[in-house]
This record gives C-alpha cells, sequence and structure tokens, in this order.
C-alpha cells in the first residue's frame, strides 16, 4: 500500500456572512469556521489536485488533516463536519457568487466529522486532528476534489450564546504539517494488466500501526485460499427466531517455503509482528475492476510442517464485533440506530458503518453481557431491519422500509446448473410468537444495590467492588445511579463507574488504620417490565405443520407494533418460498460485486424463478488455481405485501418496500 499527502489549492478560503448579509472572501494565511456571537457566520471552501493519485490507483482509505491554529469556544460543544460540496463551477470564487456557495454549503452531504470541539477549548493553539475516514467515492483522480467545512450548530441554524469559532491554518502556513491535507492511502494496479486475469492482494497491516510502511501485500504467497460470509440461514429451526449473523473467515495456504510466517523464526523479517488482531484486506482486481472480498483482522497464523507452507485464518467485522462485549451507561436514545451506533462507538469499531435510521422509537438502551455482534443482531431484528458486515468491513444497518433498488440481475445462463433449493417444509411456519416488553420506568432514589457485610480496607489500599443492580426481584437497568451519603465515607474516597446494569465502586482507604465500611447503598431509577406480553398469529394448517417461528427481543416495546409484525411474519413464513443457491463458476466480474443484503433478482426459467431475494450468504474458494474462481450465494426471498399498512413490494425490477410504516 502507498500513501500520498495533497494540500489545500490556494484557491481555498473562507466566507463569511454577517448579519447584514455582508459577504467576505479571504484566502490569506487562515480559515474559519463557526459561529461568532450571533452576528457572523463562517464556511470555508477546500479544492484538493488529487489528480497527483496515479490514475491506476485504487483508494483504499482517506484522512483530512487539519490544524487548528486557534480554537475560541466559550459557549457549546460543536463539530467541524466536512461537507461533500462541489463548487467546481464556481472556481475561482468571485464575489458575485458568494451567496450561492455559502447556501450550498449548508445544504451539501456531511462526510464525516472532522473535529468535536468541547468547552472550555478556548486559545488552543496549534492542535492538528484527523478527520474518521472519508468517503472514497467522492475523491476524484482525474480532477480537483472539492469539500466545505461546516459547524455542526450552523447546520442546525442554532443561534450561539457566545462564540464557536476555530480558526484553522490555510495552505499558506510555512509549516507543512499545518497545511489542510488528504492523507490517501491506496493501491497502485498493474499498469498493464492482462485480460480476464485475476489479481489479488492480501494487505496485512503487520506492525499494527495503520501506517504505510507497516502494510505488506502478500497475495504472492497465497497458493489457495476458501472464504465465507454471512450466515447459514435466515430462519432458524422450529421453536426459533432469525438466526445470528455468522463470523466471516477467510482460510489461506501461503508458500512458507522460507519460514517468513513462522513466529518463531527470528530471520523472517516479519519476526515479532506475526500476532493475532492484525488487520487484513483481501481483495481482487479484474478486468477494470477493483473488488473487496473481506477486511477483517488476523486470528491466527501457523506454519504447516518444515517451512512449507502456513495457514493464515482471517476474520470479518463480525468476528470483532464478537470478541468483545459493550459496557456502556445506559443511554436515552431515538431509535435502535442509536444503539447501534454506540455499540459500534463503545467497541471502537475500525472498519467503518452505514446505519440507517430505524423506524420505531426507542426509548432507552442497555447492554445485557452479551457480545457486541449478538447486541445488535437483537436491535436490527427487532425493528425487522437487516443487519450485516459488508466486504469492505463497514457495519451496515438497513431499516425495514429501506427502498434501494436491485442490485444484481442474475440469469440461468450465468451460473452453473447444480442449484440447490430446500424442501418447501424447512423454512414454513405456521406458528408465530412475537413478544413485547412493556416498560416502566421506577422512582427516583430507589435502592438497587446494598453492601450486605463488613469488609475492612488496610491503610493506603483500594477495594473494588461491582454491584449489580435489581428491583422487585429481578435484574434491571437505571439511570440516574448514585451512591447515598454514609458516614463510612468520611476518611474513605469512593469513585463511582455507573454502567447499565451494574456499578464499579472503587474504595480507597487514604489514611494510616484500617477503616471497616459498615453501609453502602446504591440508589437511582430503575427501568424494568415486570409483564411480557405474548402476541400469537397461527395458521389454519397448524396441526398438520406444527412449527414455529418466535421472535422475542426486549427492544419490542409496543403492542400494536407485535401485532403487525406476527401477522406480517405469519404470511411470510407460512406460504411456500424458495431460497435459491447458486454456484459462479471463473466469472468474477458477476461474483464478486455481490454483497451481504444486496437485492438480487434471479431468472431461472428452469425452475420458474423470476423474483427478487436477498442475500445471506457468500463464499470463494480457488478451484485448480487461483484464476479459477468459484462463488456460492445463498438467497433469501423478500417480505411480502398483506396490506396497506404493511410491506409493500414493488415491481420485480425494483424490488422495494413502500415507505409506509409497518406497524404503529
Amino acid at each position: 500500500m502507498k500513501s500520498i499527502t495533497i494540500y489545500a489549492s490556494t484557491d481555498s478560503g473562507y466566507i463569511v456572512r454577517s448579519s447584514t448579509d455582508y459577504f467576505h472572501l479571504n484566502t490569506a494565511t487562515v480559515l474559519y469556521v463557526g459561529q461568532y456571537s450571533a452576528y457572523n457566520v463562517y464556511r470555508s471552501f477546500l479544492k484538493f489536485p488529487t489528480t497527483d493519485i496515479p490514475a491506476n490507483a485504487v483508494i483504499r482509505n482517506a484522512q483530512f488533516r487539519g490544524n487548528a491554529y486557534l480554537t475560541v469556544n466559550n459557549s457549546r460543544p460543536f463539530d467541524v463536519d466536512i461537507i461533500k460540496q462541489d463548487w467546481s463551477l464556481y472556481d475561482p470564487i468571485v464575489t458575485t457568487d458568494l451567496d450561492t456557495i455559502f447556501d450550498a454549503c449548508l445544504v451539501g452531504t456531511k462526510d464525516v466529522t472532522w473535529h468535536s470541539f468541547g468547552i472550555p477549548d478556548s486559545s488552543r493553539l496549534y492542535a492538528t486532528y484527523f478527520s474518521d475516514f472519508l468517503d472514497t467515492t467522492w475523491i476524484s483522480t482525474t480532477d480537483y476534489t472539492y469539500y466545505s467545512l461546516r459547524s455542526s450548530r450552523d447546520a442546525t441554524t442554532d443561534t450561539p450564546p457566545g462564540n464557536e469559532l476555530v480558526i484553522l491554518a490555510s495552505v499558506s502556513s510555512t509549516n507543512d504539517s499545518y497545511k489542510p491535507a488528504l492523507i490517501i492511502d491506496y493501491l497502485e494496479l498493474p499498469a498493464d494488466p492482462v485480460t480476464n486475469h485475476i489479481y489479488y492482494f492480501l494487505e496485512i497491516d503487520w506492525k499494527g500501526t495503520g501506517l504505510v510502511d507497516s502494510w505488506q501485500d502478500e497475495a504472492s504467497r497465497i497458493t489457495r485460499f476458501a472464504l465465507d460470509r454471512g450466515r447459514d440461514r435466515v430462519i432458524g429451526a422450529p421453536g426459533s427466531g432469525f438466526e445470528m449473523p455468522d463470523i466471516g473467515k477467510a482460510i489461506f495456504t501461503l508458500d512458507n517455503h522460507d519460514g517468513r510466517f513462522d513466529a518463531w523464526n527470528a530471520s523472517s523479517p516479519l519476526y515479532s509482528y506475526i500476532q493475532p488482531g492484525r488487520r487484513c484486506n483481501f481483495s481482487c482486481y479484474y478486468n477494470g475492476t477493483y473488488y473487496d472480498l473481506m477486511t477483517g483482522y488476523i486470528a491466527d497464523i501457523r506454519p504447516e510442517g518444515y517451512k512449507d507452507t502456513a495457514t493464515l485464518v482471517i476474520e470479518d467485522g463480525a468476528g470483532w464485533l464478537n470478541s468483545k462485549s459493550p459496557d456502556i451507561p445506559l443511554l436515552d436514545v431515538s431509535d435502535v440506530a442509536d444503539a447501534i451506533n454506540a455499540i459500534l462507538d463503545n467497541l471502537n469499531y475500525p472498519f467503518g458503518r452505514l446505519i440507517d435510521n430505524a423506524i420505531d422509537d426507542l426509548d432507552y438502551y442497555w447492554t445485557s453481557g452479551a457480545t457486541g455482534l449478538a447486541e445488535i443482531h437483537k436491535l436490527a431484528n427487532s425493528d425487522l431491519g437487516r443487519f450485516c458486515v459488508e466486504a469492505n468491513g463497514r457495519a451496515r444497518f438497513r431499516n425495514r422500509h429501506n427502498s434501494e433498488s436491485v442490485d444484481h440481475t442474475i440469469t440461468e445462463s450465468q451460473i452453473g446448473t447444480n442449484i440447490y433449493i430446500p424442501m418447501p417444509w424447512d423454512y414454513s411456519r405456521s406458528i408465530v410468537d412475537v413478544y413485547t416488553y412493556p416498560r416502566i420506568t421506577g422512582t427516583t432514589d430507589t435502592t438497587l444495590w446494598t453492601l450486605n457485610d463488613d469488609p475492612v480496607i488496610n491503610a493506603g489500599e483500594t477495594m473494588t467492588l461491582w454491584g449489580e443492580y435489581t428491583y422487585d426481584n429481578q435484574a434491571v437497568p437505571a439511570t440516574g445511579v448514585y451512591v447515598a451519603p454514609s458516614s463510612d465515607f468520611s476518611s474513605t474516597d469512593l469513585v463511582v463507574s455507573a454502567f447499565s446494569r451494574d456499578v464499579k465502586l472503587e474504595l480507597t482507604n487514604p489514611t494510616t488504620d484500617a477503616q471497616i465500611i459498615t453501609e453502602l447503598i446504591v440508589k437511582g431509577t430503575p427501568i424494568y417490565s415486570p409483564d411480557r406480553i405474548r402476541i400469537r398469529e397461527e395458521a389454519s394448517n397448524v396441526s398438520t405443520l406444527p412449527a414455529a417461528f418466535i421472535m422475542d427481543y426486549e427492544w419490542l416495546t409496543s403492542i400494536n407494533t407485535a401485532e403487525s409484525f406476527a401477522e406480517v411474519l405469519l404470511s411470510y413464513l407460512n406460504d411456500a418460498k424458495q431460497y435459491p443457491e447458486i454456484i459462479i463458476y471463473h466469472r468474477p466480474d458477476i461474483a464478486c460485486p455481490i454483497d451481504l443484503e444486496d437485492r438480487l433478482r434471479l431468472l431461472i426459467d428452469t425452475w420458474n424463478i423470476d423474483e427478487t431475494f436477498f442475500v445471506h450468504k457468500i463464499s470463494h474458494e480457488s478451484g485448480a488455481s487461483m484464476q479459477e474462481l468459484i462463488t456460492t450465494v445463498n438467497l433469501y426471498p423478500m417480505l411480502q405485501d398483506i396490506g396497506t399498512d404493511t410491506f409493500i413490494l414493488s415491481s420485480t425490477d425494483q424490488g422495494i418496500l413502500d415507505t409506509n410504516k409497518l406497524g404503529f
């Protein structure tokens, strides 16, 4: 992997609008973003000469680097957001165009946040910040790339009570590290690629730094590979519900004739760097197009035989989420999308995300002790949404009203003849049980946990205790958690860290004598569901096919929504439907663009199939050589309409769901 730093052009600048609608452009030494009292609003406009990126490059990552020359903020926290605004038609900026350019910034699409500025955050000099990863599809390699910067408070037309302003160093700075810049990491494709030849890339961040000198391409060492992403089935066995996403896994056989991948080989150039957890990307290039196949991290690597081969195992972002359990304070959220984002933030998910807003309201969210993957699975399904980890590693949640069009159309002539379709009864269900959990918010100052012992803390020592909240003889989450005052703390320091379902108490004895703790009570406001409710829908053929589907997620709190879900699911599951499995032989141009949860239209005359499906599993493997790519794709049917207030399936070509609300 290579990297290039591209500095902003001298055509970049800022525009300020005052209360008298006076505009002024300055391209001198600094850039302004934010609001100054209630009178001036500043937005900056950046132009980058990205034609310096090689024409045969595939951009892997891009970040914006900026230097906050001075921060003046005595008001409130605010973000500086990077906006995908193409102002090329007004380049160079002149006085007559200021109004148009300025207003277009406000309605432009946010890419990512450059930095969040808190309070107090005044007079901080020369602080350099990097943005999250930018949308690489916005970056042009054949022309300039344009952005703008605006304040998040400005975007909501929120007049500040004070100053909320950041002054950035401009391209005129004499210090290159202060200049606004794009930091772009890329792969350089073959200059003269052979037609119908697959070029593979296996990029591994061996040093774990993420820097360019740490990434190395090991594709030339691959002798064979097999990878699986997605889940074997969407509908679980009778008596269960939706299946959990599986961990994506790729297994490579590598040429290890020189001991390169032996962690014990001190002469290997990778010595001390070979270990689980290193980030990886597996991809390919075919006939002018680049495809991600899997993004993740090393799960295991082991030599086989004496300096002969090595087996490398890579797991995708689902594995990352499954290896960690979030533990965050109880959140006051608006929907499951907020909760999913909170989990990804808490676990420092490194591969990007695209999270739709959810449909139904959600008042609170708390972690249950399950893994991040299990937590997100429950949240997504409680809204009848779809979650997956894409080939580029991005965590993707689609709500049930997602109206993306068909991504792929595959005909019988493009696939192998060994098509597999499960029997009609494999996924048919005649009973649907949907559980709902109406919530009660308890009173403040409720006792949640009590220390029922008299522990002794020796002089100068710290004792750490964990307390689990309970109320009405059940474990509960809680908000507003605190420790009730006690005389025991007169000589004992206490640090309270409240989480959603438990609290961490660190008691330190700073005295020279041992101290006895005789009383310790944790209080707060419990959130509980004392009476779970079941909604059941049964088909007329229940006696001949007594197979049940269970939807049981504590985030579903509305009885009316549960009734709608039960009706929709019974209609969907009771009718026999096809769940095809198809195999694509050596057609990277057809197979490699397919990703999990894409919409795929399948036309097979032999089976009388002309239907749009979702993708629930993808498998790629090499055949007799690395140039023989065999891809297996597993599909499941979309939900069908049963009424005007539920899912509505559009045309076969589009296969989109109407945006009418499902449920209440």
